[in-house]
Formats: C-alpha cells, structure tokens, sequence
C-alpha cells in the first residue's frame, strides 16, 4: 500500500521529517559521488552496521546503528523510504 494522502489535518509544520528527508537524500548523495567500488566498500563498511565488528566493540562501533539508517542500495530503495516518510 502507497501513502497517497490522509485524512487527519496537519497543526505543525512536519520539520523533523523534512530534515531525516534531507539527511537521507545527502548521504545517498554522497554514496553516490564517493567513485571507484573500493572506496565506496570503505565507506559501506565504516558506516553500516556489521553485526560481528558492533559486538566485538559497541562502545566504538554503536554509533552505526544510527547511521546506518542514512545508508540506501539504490534509487528505488531511498525513493520508496521517503516517499513513506513524507
């Protein structure tokens, strides 16, 4: 099911959304602009959550699993999570 619209009327201005939606399309952005597939494979592995290097050390690592959901696989992916967040 697609959100095309709802039925409830909005009081406040949807800021905090609109800024996640903004996060969201510049790191997508910079996934996109980082180059050769060796620097884009450091940047995966530096910024998603991989759970045997989280446990192995989650008070140096745990920041990853807030910034891992900044990280999308493709235009489809982020396109669709924001289409549900907005």
């Amino acid at each position: 099911m697609i959100p095309l619209r709802d039925n409830i009327p909005v009081k406040t201005f949807p800021f905090i959304n609109y800024l996640f939606m903004g996060l969201n399309f510049y790191f997508f952005y910079i996934e996109l602009t980082v180059g050769n597939p060796a620097r884009l494979e450091h940047f995966i592995n530096h910024w998603a959550v991989i759970p045997k290097v989280l446990w192995s050390n989650p008070s140096r690592y745990g920041f990853t699993l807030v910034t891992a959901a900044f990280l999308h696989g493709g235009w489809l992916h982020i396109l669709s999570n924001m289409l549900f967040l907005y």
